[in-house]
């Protein structure tokens, strides 16, 4: 866990900055710079460098406020043009602010001058470490918090908003990870495009409680159905012997009649 003392050094130039007027690209940015390491550390057998610190999308969406959907969004921004660098492991994530020393030059000098007064604050806890599990366990106390927010990234995802309790109860069940919910997500987006999910204004989209408990995420949507360009007509009557065909030939009759059978057997008539 960062450190919360101190201060961090911003240049006026940041105005000019190609994210800055992007709120939520500038604030992961500007929180990363907050919470980077001004020193070497290690957590859980890793070296945590200068400008290095152990977070999670959760943990990031909970401090700045923001979804998961917009902090990874916002990261994805920022490694793109340069300015982090991420690596994912199976409960956390290192980020690294690739710059950190040339943004924070004022950090060196005073570790230069104040040498003997991080020796004191050293003594207060006994490893860098330590502090970050104690960080971690905080963390997992907030997972019901943390399922709430990948839970109601799926809320707003799934079309039918039906049994909000009961699906949220399936959901805390399944217990899913960001990389779970992106591929519940992704088949989401699948089984909208579907004839069965579009018919009757979503009149058969499954409950999302179902669609969870079943696991609905790893089926394949059903193909769109294909027209196949023979003409067809559906006749305007519903009984031929109702009709009143005074006048007309037993030849027309006949044609007509054949044309009645073959509707009541399969609704259409070919051309």
């Amino acid at each position: 866990m960062a450190s919360t003392g101190g201060y961090i050094q911003l240049h006026r130039k940041i105005v000019e900055w190609e994210w800055y007027k992007n709120l939520n690209t500038f604030r992961v940015f500007l929180h990363c710079l907050l919470m980077a390491n001004y020193t070497d550390g290690r957590f859980e057998g890793k070296d945590i460098k200068r400008g290095q610190f152990v977070t999670s999308l959760q943990s990031l969406s909970v401090q700045t406020s923001l979804s998961v959907r917009q902090v990874r969004v916002a990261l994805d921004h920022l490694i793109l043009t340069g300015e982090l660098t991420s690596e994912s492991y199976s409960k956390f994530r290192i980020i690294t602010v690739v710059k950190y020393d040339v943004y924070q030059q004022i950090d060196k000098q005073i570790d230069n001058q104040m040498t003997s007064k991080r020796q004191a604050d050293d003594k207060q806890v006994t490893s860098k470490g330590q502090q970050y599990n104690k960080d971690n366990k905080e963390i997992n106390k907030k997972g019901n918090n943390n399922i709430s927010c990948l839970f109601d990234e799926f809320w707003k995802a799934y079309p039918r908003k039906e049994s909000k309790p009961n699906a949220k109860k399936a959901f805390e069940k399944i217990k899913p990870d960001e990389e779970l919910l992106q591929k519940m997500l992704t088949a989401i987006d699948k089984w909208k495009a579907t004839d069965q999910w579009q018919e009757d204004g979503g009149r058969y989209i499954p409950h999302p409680s179902t669609w969870l408990n079943q696991r609905r995420w790893e089926d394949e949507p059903m193909a769109a159905k294909q027209t196949t360009g023979k003409q067809q007509r559906v006749l305007p009557f519903q009984d031929f012997k109702q009709r009143d065909y005074t006048g007309v030939d037993d030849e027309l009759k006949a044609t007509l009649s054949a044309e009645m059978a073959e509707f009541k057997a399969t609704g259409k008539v070919s051309v």
